[in-house]
């Protein structure tokens, strides 16, 4: 079966993102390319949001130390798909 392989660019606002330690350390981050609702509560701040998985421990412990919930990002990747 043939793989594909696409990059990815987006910008946007972190909307949340979650440490994993198991099976593999990742750090899952969800984006949002719209601006936080005013007056909604944090869990449903964001209306749409896309999931990216950070899996490098550099990369992981630069998005902790230096980004939040709310913070403006660009990110760029690639990822691969199979049938």
């Amino acid at each position: 079966m043939p793989n594909y392989f696409m990059q990815f660019q987006v910008l946007g606002e972190v909307a949340g993102f979650l440490l994993l330690k198991e099976p593999e350390k990742r750090l899952l981050v969800d984006i949002s390319t719209e601006v936080r609702e005013p007056g909604v509560s944090a869990r449903r701040a964001y209306a749409s949001r896309t999931c990216f998985s950070i899996f490098q421990e550099d990369l992981i412990t630069a998005f902790l130390k230096h980004l939040a919930v709310g913070d403006t990002i660009k990110a760029t990747g690639t990822f691969a798909q199979t049938n």
